[in-house]
Formats: structure tokens, C-alpha cells, sequence
């Protein structure tokens, strides 16, 4: 009989509150034109480019990016698919 061992790996994460978008662009791997055109369409509600993404926006930035990334869905595929996963 065959000994099987798994191994876990704990992820340490940290807590994000409020970061500045420059940092945000460069934690999601994404531009700053990316994250204007998110802001045209709606995805993402920001003042101007010195503004500070709370928690929320954090987050909705990371599902943007990785809808982008992954999938390759432009922003108006984004906005739509962030809306709909509000409604869910």
C-alpha cells in the first residue's frame, strides 16, 4: 500500500484598507489607461488619478484585471460582467 503525504501551504495575506491607485496599478498588473477606461465605462467610480481606492474598489480593480488578463475581456465585457455579479 502506498503512503500518500499532502502538503499544505498557508498564505499569509495582508489587509488591504486603502491604497493610492499608482499602487493599486502596480499590485493588479495593470496600466493606468486600462484603469481610465474601466472609469468611462462605469466598472469603477474614482474622482481623479490621485484619488485612494478603498477596500471595494481594490477588489473590483483585481476581478477587473483578471477578467482582462485571463479571459481577455475588453472593458465594456467588464463593466457588464461586474454588474452582473453585483446583482448575484
Amino acid at each position: 500500500m502506498k503512503r500518500v503525504v499532502v502538503e499544505t501551504l498557508h498564505l499569509q495575506t495582508e489587509v488591504i484598507s486603502d491604497v493610492s491607485l499608482g499602487d493599486a496599478c502596480q499590485l493588479c498588473h495593470v496600466e493606468l489607461e486600462f484603469v481610465h477606461a474601466l472609469i468611462e465605462e462605469g466598472a469603477l467610480d474614482l474622482a481623479d488619478d490621485k484619488a485612494v481606492l478603498d477596500r471595494g474598489q481594490f477588489a473590483r480593480l483585481r476581478k477587473a484585471a483578471r477578467l482582462h488578463r485571463d479571459l481577455g475581456v475588453n472593458p465594456p465585457g467588464i463593466a457588464l460582467a461586474l454588474e452582473l455579479m453585483d446583482q448575484l
